[in-house]
């Protein structure tokens, strides 16, 4: 395959990642979690290009696709984990401001165009929410996405070496990848898995839109003495269904195993016992409601985050754990290697990162400083040198962490992204101490810690990305090192076209609203507001939620000495994630679990301990379908479009609207929960078996054919 052909796979990438990305971005937004993409764009690059794929070089066609294909998705989650910090935090500002002036308006369940109505109408010009500034973004994306990749590629030949790192995400496109260049009898039904997943995630939101089901089934609802409500629901969502629906067979190496998704929802558990206690307190006593705010589990998550990621800096350290990659990194030495050129390009990356981001420090510090007439240094002075050294510290630190203890813990939350979370959570930490230290802890000096805090998470978040990428090729035959300069254009691409998709969906639906909760910009909004702004941090909530995190660590390393998984990072996931998303990815791990071990009292032994390749394309659908239908209503409504036009029905006799009743839109949405998990229980049942993948290991490497070009 020559050189031609590498451009190709690159251009066909850079506009599969462009596309998928954008419809990542609000379905992200909901669900907290940025799920791997890597397998579904093997897929549509195999159906797009099938002869290409089919020919003798077509592996590496694939995988190079794959690598430029996947490179959006960093960028994609330091967009919706930090870079809705500002936003949500205004948002909350606002809110507080219309309570307090007696106005009765909720910002984060009306609907977004009244919302800014009611901000517009009843606030000063410095109350109002703040746009996305699509060129900063793009800005500190880039800086983060290019020193990122060439952090982790210059650790490739130690990262790739370690056996701890099976890359489920790289396993599952080493899959698919075998699975297009194989005769037409072991190719998966497409029909059945990604087609009709993707129909009907993207139906289901729409009987929601249509007011025909609920958006949640609710399965216990009280109100406790101290009068608060409290409810337990179950989400009717293709997207967090989808995300459990990844999970498979723990003999098999799985992306998300059973137990995993269980610990998952039992960190949902103990949310919702912390909330019912929150819920039952009276406080009659004020210095007890200051020890105990309204967003108490928000900080009662980020304590047991704040155990869990130190718990796997720990174990990322750990001498075992280098002695064996220095053992094994030798038999790979070829492979692996990496000439001065690729070397000298990726320590380039690092510095054009590195002067991207002081670039941005300045332009956002410099205008404040004018404004501030004074107020501090404009220019290369101290706080900026001190910023930027952070970033670069931070930033090294955990791309390194992210890429190894990263890896694993994917292997464990299902998803590459998933544990960046618990790294940013401690890189806030370190950001908002430096500003404290330096007095600048204004409501003005957020938008610089949200753009550095963005950058880093794009960081490690493309380190984390490229081990993966890198592990496909080297399962593939492939030298990791050829898959750099792909993955830096698709970095490039996803650093312009996510920023844009942000400033969409924020117009649209209102970054931290009922719509778009953002999760993690929630979290990161609590710590900001409570640590840099007010100086005060409730420190019984997070004892409590370090408290619990401790349990999680202790559980975690005593299981994981008689080879079972019980992460901690996963609990901590679950604690700070709203309950309803645990269940429903529970729900989606259920139904896929469930298939699974119906296969293997009904197939031969050859197949039954293998997952099929339908499962992993009908998870994909119903992730990509509900995204694809946010975005497409997003772009309406940026075009005057409103989505209660589509509000057809009521259950409560609104005007020039159908009647229902309420006991039919929770059939419906109980209908779809089932149909959703049915898709999943299905494709898991049936299907091809997977044979490139057996124990968590490559049934072999996909060698490039003649010609092929190494860089």
């Amino acid at each position: 395959m020559g050189f031609g052909a590498d451009v190709l796979a690159i251009i066909v990438g850079s506009a599969t990642t462009m596309l998928l990305s954008t419809t990542m971005v609000v379905a992200s937004l909901k669900a907290g979690i940025t799920p791997g993409v890597s397998p579904l764009v093997v897929l549509f690059c195999w159906g797009v290009l099938g002869k290409v794929a089919q020919g003798a070089n077509g592996p590496r066609f694939l995988a190079l696709a794959q690598v430029t294909g996947s490179a959006a998705m960093p960028v994609v989650t330091g967009c919706v984990f930090a870079g809705p910090l500002m936003q949500v935090l205004h948002l909350q500002k606002a809110q507080a401001a219309l309570d307090e002036a007696g106005i009765d308006c909720d910002l984060q369940t009306m609907e977004w165009q009244a919302a800014q109505g009611c901000i517009d109408d009843n606030l000063p010009p410095d109350k109002q929410l703040p746009k996305v500034n699509i060129g900063m973004t793009i800005c500190v994306c880039l800086a983060g996405s290019v020193f990122g990749q060439g952090v982790v590629g210059l650790l490739t030949k130690s990262l790739l070496s370690d056996p701890s790192l099976p890359a489920p995400e790289a396993q599952a496109c080493v899959t698919l990848i075998k699975t297009a260049t194989e005769p037409q009898g072991r190719r998966p039904a497409l029909c059945v898995s990604l087609l009709l997943a993707c129909l009907t995630s993207l139906l289901s939101p729409l009987l929601v839109y249509f007011s025909l089901a609920k958006a949640n089934v609710t399965l216990f609802a009280m109100e406790t003495a101290a009068g608060k409500a409290f409810e337990v629901q179950v989400p009717f969502s293709p997207v967090y269904i989808g995300i459990g629906a990844r999970s498979r067979l723990p003999l098999a190496g799985s992306l998300l195993t059973l137990p995993t998704a269980l610990v998952i929802f039992g960190g949902a558990a103990i949310r919702l016992i912390i909330e019912y206690m929150l819920a039952e307190m009276k406080f009659s006593d004020p210095e007890a409601a200051v020890d105990w705010p309204s967003d108490s589990t928000s900080w009662i998550g980020g304590g047991a985050m704040t155990a869990a990621v130190i718990y796997a800096m720990l174990r990322f350290l750990s001498p075992t754990g280098a002695a064996m990659v220095d053992e094994l990194s030798k038999s790979e030495a070829e492979l692996l290697s990496l000439p001065s050129r690729v070397v000298s390009l990726l320590w380039v990356a690092i510095a054009a990162g590195s002067c991207l981001m002081g670039l941005q420090i300045l332009l956002t510090d410099g205008p404040r400083g004018i404004l501030a007439n004074g107020g501090h240094t404009v220019g290369l002075d101290g706080f900026t040198i001190t910023m930027l050294a952070a970033f670069v510290f931070m930033a090294l630190l955990m791309s390194a962490l992210g890429a190894e203890g990263g890896a694993v813990l994917s292997l464990q939350i299902g998803t590459s992204a998933s544990p960046v979370s618990g790294t940013i959570f401690i890189t806030a930490l370190v950001f908002c101490l430096l500003l404290l230290a330096w007095g600048r802890n204004a409501f003005s000096d957020v938008e610089l810690l949200q753009n550095v805090l963005t950058g880093t998470c794009v960081a490690v978040s493309a380190a984390n990305d490229l081990s993966q990428d890198c592990k496909a090729l080297q399962l593939c035959g492939f030298p990791p090192r050829s898959g750099f300069v792909a993955q830096l254009i698709g970095g490039l691409a996803g650093s312009i076209v996510v920023p844009c998709a942000l400033y969409v969906a924020d117009d649209a639906y209102g970054l931290g609203t009922e719509r778009l909760i953002a999760p993690q910009g929630q979290m990161f909004a609590t710590l900001v507001d409570g640590l840099l702004l007010a100086a005060k941090v409730p420190f019984k909530p997070v004892a409590v939620g370090i408290g619990i995190g401790v349990v999680g660590v202790l559980a975690d390393f005593l299981v994981s000495r008689e080879s079972i998984q019980i992460p901690a990072m996963a609990m901590a996931v679950g604690l700070y994630l709203p309950a309803s998303l645990g269940m429903g990815i529970l729900v989606g791990s259920l139904c896929r679990f469930a298939g699974e071990q119906v296969r293997m009292c009904t197939k031969s032994s050859n197949e039954a301990f293998l997952r099929t390749h339908e499962s992993i394309l009908a998870a994909s659908g119903l992730i990509t379908g509900s995204a694809f239908l946010d975005l497409c209503l997003g772009i309406g409504v940026l075009a005057g479009f409103s989505t209660e036009q589509l509000s057809l029905f009521t259950t409560s006799g609104e005007e020039g609207k159908a009647p229902l009743p309420e006991v039919l839109q929770t059939v419906l949405a109980i209908i779809g929960i089932a149909a959703l998990g049915a898709i999943s229980f299905f494709n898991s049942l049936n299907g091809i078996a997977d044979h490139t993948v057996e124990n968590g290991k490559a049934g072999g490497s996909l060698q490039a054919g003649p010609g092929a070009s190494m860089m």
